[in-house]
């Protein structure tokens, strides 16, 4: 009884550290998005930018704004025009979002 019980034990913490092992992305490399839906850039709030890998509270409310300003986005193009919004992570968040 004693060598089915360390034996389950064992293969229980086998199991937690495997499963670990592919709950934790880095950030950069993230591409999948389970269990979210893609963000209306036309529609977000801050907390909804703040969701997406490299935005921020200041970031957030810089794309806010922008929306707010430009009235209706197009394209992932445009978000660059908002401050601290570069082309390289309009690219990375690009995936996530939809601009209809």
């Amino acid at each position: 009884m004693k060598r089915w019980v360390a034996l389950y034990l064992v293969s229980l913490a086998a199991a937690a550290l495997a499963a670990n092992r592919f709950v934790r992305i880095p950030e950069n490399q993230a591409i999948a998005w389970p269990n979210h839906d893609l963000i209306d850039v036309n529609h977000a709030t801050a907390q909804d930018w703040m969701l997406l890998p490299g935005i921020g509270e200041k970031r957030a409310q810089a794309l806010v704004a922008l929306q707010k300003q430009k009235g209706c986005l197009k394209g992932p193009e445009e978000l660059t025009e908002a401050e601290e919004i570069s082309k390289a992570l309009a690219e990375q968040i690009k995936p996530y979002l939809t601009f209809e």
